[in-house]
């Protein structure tokens, strides 16, 4: 082929491409996230290191916090306690789950962890080949995700810091005791 045509057949494809992806980091400028606020969180199912099986869906009527973390990440083992915290101070309410996704991690490895942690086993989800993970990222974590009882993402967030893990873990706890007008106002920010 000759190279007057095939240039400018070059240049012709690549602008194509660099519209499409200027368009789709119009919609996600940071591209830390494939989902978005309000949509319903994408299909899954899992295995908690207890042997139960789930599908995200037999969850639905319920809040859920989803917390990807890695062992080795400073930031996910500091996030750790306070979630922890928050299921104790939550406990006795049938409506809401905490998830620990350990991404890359196999159970075998998220077993001594768990236990220095005091995690609940319940609660402990090994996504060895981030399967999971995939679904919502593909990098940065601590990631959290907050889910309402109709299936729809509240909030998504990574990093640590900790005023606003505090911030979000009020509003975890509002949507979970159901305080009026609660869900709304999380929806409008």
């Amino acid at each position: 082929m000759n190279i007057y045509i095939l240039y400018p057949l070059l240049i012709l494809v690549f602008s194509f491409t660099s519209i499409n992806e200027t368009q789709a980091q119009r919609k996600n400028p940071d591209k830390k996230f494939k989902t978005e606020r309000l949509a319903e969180v994408p299909a899954f199912s899992f295995t908690t290191m207890d042997g139960e099986a789930y599908n995200i869906e037999d969850l639905k009527g319920k809040t859920i916090w989803i917390n990807f973390f890695a062992t080795w990440c400073g930031p996910c083992v500091r996030e750790i306690p306070h979630l922890v915290g928050l299921s104790n101070e939550l406990e006795g309410e049938d409506d809401f789950v905490i998830l620990y996704i350990g991404r890359s991690h196999t159970e075998a490895q998220l077993e001594p962890f768990s236990k220095r942690h005091k995690m609940e086993k319940s609660s402990i989800v090994a996504d060895p080949d981030r399967n999971i993970y995939h679904l919502f990222a593909d990098k940065y974590i601590p990631r959290n995700v907050i889910i309402d009882k109709e299936g729809k993402i509240l909030r998504q967030f990574t990093g640590y810091d900790p005023q606003h893990f505090s911030r979000l873990m009020d509003e975890f706890k509002r949507l979970v005791l159901e305080e009026e007008n609660a869900e709304e106002e999380i929806k409008k920010e």
